[in-house]
């Protein structure tokens, strides 16, 4: 999935501060639970930094197809991912768990912990450390393209 140059225009951040705040599981370290790392959004509008997330995790993932996740109101009427990007937005399975979106590829899935927006880095520090593979220093810095 690339930016389209009309997607790229609709992020609510400068151009400076779309890096995906994104920390992943080494792929040589198991999976921890279910989780794979913890994607930290800049913004309330988890729709809008996809394209920015999706390029992050291709690396891992492949191409991916379909984002799962239990979006709110806001996200749903976020028209931002395109019918040409061919990623589907859907709900969560029956068994995924609050918080958690899965990013599904043509490779691998992806399951990572969504830290709200708007929390405090100490709250997220610790969220990282708690609910991530991360407590057992498996965690590594997505690359940024």
């Amino acid at each position: 999935m690339t930016h389209s140059g009309e997607s790229a225009r609709r992020h609510p951040y400068a151009e400076t501060n779309r890096t995906p705040r994104l920390l992943l599981r080494k792929a040589s370290e198991p999976a921890v639970g279910r989780v794979d790392g913890v994607w930290w959004p800049w913004t309330t509008s988890l729709v809008v930094e996809l394209h920015d997330l999706i390029n992050a995790v291709t690396f891992r993932t492949g191409t991916v197809t379909q984002v799962s996740f239990r979006w709110n109101d806001v996200n749903r009427r976020q028209p931002t991912i395109e019918p040409a990007d061919g990623v589907r937005l859907c709900p969560p399975s029956f068994d995924q768990p609050d918080g958690v979106m899965y990013v599904f590829g043509r490779a691998a899935r992806l399951a990572l912990v969504v830290v709200p927006a708007g929390t405090l880095s100490a709250k997220t520090d610790r969220l990282v450390r708690l609910g991530s593979p991360s407590a057992h220093g498996g965690l590594t810095a997505a690359p940024t393209r």
